[in-house]
Order: C-alpha cells, then sequence, then structure tokens
C-alpha cells in the first residue's frame, strides 16, 4: 500500500468557517469572527491561490441552497428574499 502526503496550502485560523460549494476550480465559503463584525463571503481557487472577499456580512444571515447556471443562491433567513450571486471566472 502506497501512502501519500498530501500537502497545506493554507490555512485560515480564528475564524467560523462554513463551506458552501466547490464550483468550477473555486472553493465557495462564509467565513465570520467571534464579534460577527466582521466576515463575509469568500472564494479561493482549489490551489489555494486567488483568495479574496465576494460578500459581505450580508450572507451570514442566509441560506446556501446552490448553484444554478453558473451563479450561487442564497435565502435570507429573516425575510425569504434571494440573492443571486456570479460564479468567479478568473
Amino acid at each position: 500500500m502506497r501512502i501519500t502526503r498530501h500537502q497545506i496550502i493554507r490555512k485560515i485560523i480564528g475564524w467560523e468557517l462554513e463551506l458552501l460549494d466547490i464550483q468550477h476550480e473555486w472553493v465557495y465559503f462564509t467565513a465570520s469572527a467571534e464579534n460577527m463584525e466582521m466576515g463575509g463571503t469568500f472564494a479561493i481557487r482549489l490551489d489555494g491561490s486567488g483568495l479574496h472577499q465576494i460578500g459581505n456580512n450580508e450572507f451570514l444571515l442566509s441560506d446556501y441552497i446552490g448553484s444554478i447556471k453558473q451563479h450561487l443562491v442564497f435565502q435570507n433567513r429573516n425575510d425569504g428574499s434571494f440573492t443571486i450571486m456570479k460564479e468567479q471566472t478568473h
């Protein structure tokens, strides 16, 4: 049996993370600090590059519904409204 070694390409420490989805070589997740004043929705490439924020705290009170036609769909828990965000392409 061959054992392979995994390489850690990036760690995010000190934040509460929730994975949303993996689409077209991008990982989408929400991150929030303990005080909930900081955080948002982020995207990062599978190779660990390209980490950037794509939304503010507006999605922390939303449920991720899924993706459709290269868009991420969220539903707000308070008022039931939907927000649609285009997937990353670069």
